[in-house]
């Protein structure tokens, strides 16, 4: 029996060229539909695996606080080890950085609070601009909308990709702040013992 099986997976028995093209136009919204189907499952794999990437860094985000926590730790400790190894040093060091640090919190203050005004002018500039955005591009028909769906198809895995770049730059400045602290705790020890016993003032 001589039938051809069509790409699309239908089967044409004995039809002309223009019977094909016509089952073909009389077809196609319905593989458009399959077609949509099918990127709004990988829209929905894609959606939870940046989600779950989000998660990991803000866990991760985390991790980078507790690291920040226990650096300010041995700041404050190797304070004390310098107030212990040179009492009257560590006074008058003490005494000019707390001035210098109270310049420093003023001029951080003012250049935050301009900073944050910036931010809110741009986000709600944002949020007009998306809205323009969603009223113009209204898919009128149904390649249109399959259009649209790769379009955010597209947008989603640059999404997930620069999440997933995020989550490796966390992890390398995690690398490096633990190796950072493990050197500090090493060379505190060290001076610890180094000066039991020792005590000058100067």
């Amino acid at each position: 029996m001589d039938t051809t099986k069509g790409v699309l997976g239908f089967s044409f028995a004995g039809t002309t060229s223009k019977q094909q093209v016509k089952e073909l136009k009389s077809r196609k919204s319905d593989y458009i539909h399959e077609a949509l189907q099918q990127i709004e499952m990988a829209k929905s794999a894609g959606s939870a695996a940046c989600d779950e990437i989000v998660a990991q860094g803000e866990q991760l985000g985390k991790v980078e606080q507790n690291l920040s926590n226990i650096e300010s730790d041995l700041n404050h400790s190797e304070k004390l080890i310098k107030s212990i190894r040179h009492p009257l040093r560590y006074f008058f060091s003490k005494t000019h950085h707390h001035e210098k640090d109270a310049m420093s919190k003023n001029n951080t203050n003012h250049r935050s609070h301009h900073h944050q005004t910036g931010i809110l002018h741009m986000r709600k500039n944002d949020g007009k601009i998306e809205h323009v955005a969603e009223e113009i591009c209204v898919p009128t028909n149904d390649l249109e909308k399959l259009a649209m769906a790769l379009k955010e198809l597209e947008v989603q895995a640059q999404l997930i990709n620069s999440e997933a770049v995020k989550s490796n730059d966390q992890i390398t400045r995690i690398e490096g702040q633990l190796s950072g602290i493990n050197d500090r705790i090493q060379s505190q020890t060290t001076q610890v013992v180094a000066s039991s016993g020792k005590k000058n003032l100067f």
